[in-house]
């Protein structure tokens, strides 16, 4: 109903993803027409290719994270070329990126948001991502 709406073309909406984990609300429930939608969370159904930016999700622990000093750091070695640490992938995915060698794919422990495991280990989320070259964000 915007004077100047023209079916959203040269608007941009920002999505800061209303919620809460796991059950954010990743639709904007509005009629977008041409308008750009900024925001994470996207799915493959809801992301509008040519139209949308992916922005990665705020997470409160990412204020608690101890960034590595220095590249030489011992506890910053890099331990893995690539990690997952998603706890709620698609089943098809899940199974479809173990196949992957190189990825390690790190689980929730006991539903812990702050821990993840792997291989019998335990370790503190988000601090673990710093052991990996790259991760893997879907």
């Amino acid at each position: 109903m915007l004077h100047s709406w023209n079916q959203g073309e040269n608007h941009l909406i920002w999505n800061f993803i209303p919620g809460s984990p796991p059950d954010y609300n990743t639709v904007v429930d509005l009629s977008l027409g041409k308008a750009l939608v900024a925001g994470a969370g996207f799915s493959t159904w809801t992301y509008r290719v040519g139209f949308d930016v992916s922005l990665p999700v705020h997470s409160s622990l990412a204020e608690k994270l101890q960034l590595c000093a220095q590249e030489n750091d011992s506890e910053c070695t890099k331990t893995w070329l690539a990690v997952s640490s998603q706890t709620n992938l698609h089943s098809d995915y899940y199974r479809e990126l173990s196949s992957l060698p190189e990825l390690v794919q790190l689980k929730s422990c006991d539903g812990n948001q702050t821990l993840r495991c792997y291989d019998g280990q335990t370790y503190r989320y988000p601090e673990v991502l710093q052991v990996s070259t790259y991760l893997l964000v879907k």
